[in-house]
């Protein structure tokens, strides 16, 4: 397929919020026509989907260096869950997060 089509793919999914499949695209785009990377589509593959919610969270943290590790771990899947337990945006093992905050299960997918 033409990589303009895969890249109009990509598009729909970013608008449909299906971050994993767009990224897999963008990832082969990027591998063999590196000529595609610019300024528009490397917004395409670091979205800045929930950063204003991060922001008000964040602290003395980068917004950015947290949306980094949510497009790593989850890749923005808010309900994913890892086959070993990790939970939510930023796969946060429910024992870690009873031990730091004393946070149930259940709130790490909010």
């Amino acid at each position: 397929m033409e990589p303009e089509v895969r890249l109009y793919m990509a598009i729909l999914m970013h608008q449909s919020g299906q971050a994993l499949p767009k990224f897999r695209i963008l990832s082969q785009i990027f591998q063999e026509h590196p000529n595609m990377v610019s300024e528009s589509t490397l917004r395409l593959f670091f979205p800045l989907w929930y950063f204003s919610e991060v922001k008000k969270q964040a602290g003395a943290i980068d917004p950015l260096f947290i949306l980094s590790l949510i497009r790593q771990e989850s890749a923005f899947e808010k309900n994913a869950r890892s086959p070993v337990g990790a939970r939510g945006l930023m796969q946060v093992m429910p024992q870690t997060a009873r031990f730091m905050e004393r946070i149930r299960p259940q709130k790490l997918f909010d």
